[in-house]
């Protein structure tokens, strides 16, 4: 049963005309706000799948460029360190693991928080209020921290494997020059907002997706 309601529940049609309102009565839901409700539902969750795929696609390349590096490399930088068992190829591997795993994990998780503020209120902006910065601090810090483990890791890896890369031919060189441009791109990405499903402006995008691709 329809019948006039407060102006709260009614919605005007895209024509704009009086005859044109979907007049609801309290506690019922019109065919307009559920496809409305279910359009946003479904952005979501597209928006979700879009961080997952993206996220998991920097995270398979974080560790495919400390596996390329690494086997570039003569080895010893592990006993350098004290690690005789991270020569091992298996303990290695774990351990990458769980540095990308723990940095996937926290971007992701944080990327979502971020859609859902964002669907909740399209004013929403991260970095002008306080009770914001608070929120996302703790995840800020987390993903800081291993960065700075990975960009030591990846730099240590890098100066292992300078005498193999010193003796790569031309076009080798070349194709490693772009490389490291793109390591760049992938570790700055998550803090200038690449990732997110929404890119915050077009150069961004296009430099940054434009380099994974490559």
């Amino acid at each position: 049963m329809h019948a006039p309601s407060s102006p709260a529940h009614s919605h005007t049609h895209t024509s704009g005309r009086p005859d044109a309102q979907d007049y609801v009565a309290p506690g019922e839901s019109s065919p307009l706000r559920r496809q409305v409700q279910f359009n946003e539902e479904t952005a979501l969750v597209l928006a979700d799948l879009c961080t997952f795929c993206t996220t998991s696609f920097m995270a398979i390349l974080m560790v495919y460029f400390l596996c390329i590096l690494e086997e570039m490399g003569s080895g010893a930088i592990w006993k350098f360190f004290g690690c005789d068992a991270c020569t091992n190829r298996v303990v290695s591997n774990s351990v990458k693991g769980a540095v990308v795993g723990s940095f996937w994990v926290t971007t992701f998780v944080a990327y979502l928080f971020l859609e859902r503020a964002t669907f909740a209120d399209p004013s929403f902006t991260l970095f002008d209020e306080d009770e914001n910065q608070t929120r996302f601090l703790p995840a800020a810090v987390v993903l800081a921290c291993l960065f700075a483990l990975y960009a030591s890791w990846l730099l240590v890896l890098l100066c292992d494997a300078a005498r193999a890369l010193a003796g790569l031919s031309p076009p080798f060189r070349f194709i490693a020059a772009v490389t490291l441009v793109t390591i760049v791109c992938l570790l700055v990405g998550p803090f200038v907002g690449a990732f997110y499903a929404i890119p915050p402006n077009a150069p961004t995008f296009a430099v940054f997706f434009g380099a994974l691709n490559l």
